[in-house]
């Protein structure tokens, strides 16, 4: 079978689309499958090159709104992907408007979250996907309300269980230079629907004495922004907190797990998710996680039981999860074994492969 992804970015980007792609293709590539990757131009990474298997185009752009898109497919890269047995388009963007000008024996949309700006691609391309991935049930009805008459189907992102594991170990503790202080992580790229500010001020009312380390990966990282880096590193300053918090390097996805597992307590306290992947990944390692109680999250978190669930923007919500877990180890253990047996169980990588294989046959 031959594959061919189109999404604006991949690797050494660490967002939860590149890592999505990502692993999903390089489990096809060992299944046999013959797996592409097209995406844009960036400074200093090759136009063409090998990953684990997976062969990566990429090509100039321009951008729009907050994607960036191809004008137009070049005759070659055009006759390469329509050559393939199944394109696939990653989330409803600017991209996805290819869809229009290429076709393949089967055409798919994984539809990640909804961003207005982004509306009109999904009427302009609605009947052109054999059908469209959700990674949430929460994500089919968005598109259900939109209006939208292709066939969904519901597949989660997987998480690399035989990567995400509890056995090994860290070096966190002794980079940041807290042996004796709770480590509380965010795995998140600096983005205003992360909602750090709330996070900081519930970092200022903790009872205990933490270690805040704030980090992404890759482009998402390096690329952020200054602007919002100064914003919170001064807010941590007025809240007198200072000491508290670090601003991490970025990490690749490979060196993630010796974070989780280095860390005490992970959070998501994000508005907003389309599934949260990094707190799924941090189940996996048998760690507890704090995360937001939105629609997302939610599918996966029964709080109390393999996680605890908060209310965004609300510091004294926060501070009150993260408290709860510091101050009953007992309780902490529990629910991160718990966490663990719920990703291994209904979100492995595994799952998602056999689930995507099953749905190819179904349109092929």
């Amino acid at each position: 079978m031959d594959l061919w992804f189109i999404h604006p970015t991949f690797l050494p980007n660490v967002g939860g689309v590149d890592i999505a792609v990502y692993a999903l293709g390089k489990e096809l590539v060992a299944r046999g499958w013959s797996v592409g990757v097209l995406s844009r131009t960036e400074l200093g990474i090759p136009t063409h090159y090998e990953t684990h298997g997976i062969h990566v185009e990429r090509r100039d752009s321009f951008p729009l709104y907050h994607s960036s898109m191809l004008p137009l497919f070049t005759n070659d890269m055009k006759k390469t992907v329509e050559s393939c047995d199944i394109l696939q388009y990653e989330n409803p963007n600017i991209w996805s408007l290819a869809a229009l000008q290429v076709r393949a024996p089967v055409t798919l949309l994984r539809y990640f979250d909804f961003n207005p700006a982004e509306v009109a691609s999904l009427v302009l391309t609605s009947g052109a996907f054999d059908a469209i991935i959700c990674p949430t049930n929460h994500a089919r009805k968005e598109l259900e309300a939109l209006g939208v008459t292709d066939r969904i189907e519901v597949i989660s992102t997987g998480v690399d269980t035989t990567l995400f594991t509890p056995e090994g170990g860290s070096s966190l503790r002794e980079k940041l230079n807290c042996p004796e202080k709770k480590i509380i992580l965010l795995p998140a790229r600096i983005d205003p629907h992360k909602e750090i500010d709330s996070l900081l001020e519930a970092v200022a009312l903790l009872s205990h004495e933490v270690v805040l380390y704030i980090t992404g990966g890759g482009e998402s990282w390096q690329g952020l922004s200054q602007t919002l880096l100064k914003k919170y590193v001064k807010k941590a300053s007025e809240l007198n907190i200072s000491h508290k918090v670090i601003f991490g390097d970025g990490h690749s996805w490979e060196e993630m797990p010796s974070i989780y597992r280095g860390a005490d307590v992970v959070v998501l306290t994000s508005s907003y998710e389309s599934l949260g992947l990094a707190l799924m990944e941090a189940m996996a390692c048998r760690k507890p996680v704090v995360g937001s109680n939105i629609p997302a999250i939610a599918e996966y978190i029964t709080s109390g039981t393999n996680g605890i669930l908060i209310e965004p923007r609300n510091p004294e919500s926060i501070a009150e999860g993260i408290d709860l877990l510091l101050s009953d180890p007992d309780k902490a253990r529990r629910i991160a074994a718990e966490g663990a047996r719920t990703i291994t169980q209904l979100y492995s990588l595994e799952k998602t492969v056999r689930d995507y294989v099953a749905l190819v046959d179904t349109v092929t």
